[in-house]
């Protein structure tokens, strides 16, 4: 079994929380809060002591953003988080190795007709598509969807584009 921590349960002063957790003997980190920002809005400071850390054996292990946390009807802080936050999230994951980056789902009103969930988790890639060929029903895609529908609107999930399948 591995153990590893989330930084900023030590301390929000990431030089402190390494230091301490090298007390402890972990290298396993999960990067979320920093000093002064959440990931991926750390300083330079920061950012080479993660690369110090991790040339000296250390792994992130995940990154949190902290994005998707709102109401779906708050278009502009999402397309923020779309548009800013997560490129940001995505390259400087990449930069330090972590293979996963945590998200919340996002917060319906109560009004809201509620998604279905897949009956298997989807899987999103860094490009954004799919791990399933697209073959969502329910989740993610669906979700991300609910920003370009119109205020007030009801979602409904994207039908079929190709006839089944002829029975043999």
């Amino acid at each position: 079994m591995n153990i590893g921590i989330v930084t900023d349960e030590i301390s929000r002063a990431l030089d402190e929380a390494l230091d301490v957790a090298a007390t402890w003997g972990l290298s396993l980190f999960e990067l979320r809060e920093g000093g002064k920002a959440r990931f991926p809005g750390f300083t330079k400071e920061e950012i080479a002591r993660i690369d110090a850390e991790r040339a000296a054996g250390a792994r992130i292990t995940a990154v949190s953003p902290g994005i998707f946390k709102g109401n779906v009807a708050d278009t502009d802080r999402l397309r923020r988080e779309l548009d800013d936050v997560l490129p940001k999230s995505l390259e400087l994951a990449q930069r330090f190795e972590a293979p996963t980056l945590i998200v919340f789902g996002f917060e319906m009103d109560a009004a809201e007709p509620r998604i279905q969930p897949s009956p298997r988790p989807p899987r999103v890639r860094a490009d954004g598509r799919g791990g399933r060929g697209g073959r969502h029903h329910g989740g993610c895609r669906e979700r991300a969807q609910l920003l370009d529908r119109p205020a007030g609107g009801v979602h409904r999930p994207p039908t079929r584009t190709r006839p089944p399948r002829a029975a043999l």
